[in-house]
């Protein structure tokens, strides 16, 4: 499995012009990756009280920019590390040599498994039909 820290600076490689820039977009990065675990245990609302933290702590001004940063490396953990299930507790820089190293300090979560829709079961589009009736 690959370092977190590694997926991280690669999803915001493209995004950055110089050092100084690195360690903001590698929160909003940890802030979207998180987010999107949230997303998949289905607590939702708990993200938001994370976005106004870090918005206070990152001095970014645009929070419209910043919700659409945050989305953007959502979509991405979405879609190429969908069954990843390490949520980023920490992210840490130190100052090398050789310019920033980032550490992750991560924690593993249990994503709930997905009941099975029956056949006779109510459809879980809300119509109120059976499913093999309404959304097959």
């Amino acid at each position: 499995m690959r370092k977190l820290s590694e997926i991280i600076l690669e999803m915001i490689e493209p995004m950055y012009n110089d050092l100084g820039e690195v360690e903001p977009l590698a929160k909003l990065a940890a802030l979207g990756w998180n987010s999107a675990i949230v997303e998949q245990l289905g607590k939702s609302e708990l993200i938001n009280n994370a976005f106004e933290v870090i918005s206070s702590k990152l001095d970014i001004e645009d929070s419209e920019e910043m919700a659409e940063a945050i989305e953007q490396y959502k979509a991405i953990k979405l879609m190429y590390y969908i069954n990843d299930n390490r949520m980023i507790v920490d992210t840490i820089f130190k100052k090398t040599f050789d310019g920033l190293h980032l550490d992750i300090v991560s924690s593993p979560v249990e994503f709930p498994e997905q009941k099975k829709i029956g056949r006779n079961d109510p459809c879980p589009c809300g119509s109120r039909k059976k499913y093999k009736k309404c959304c097959v």
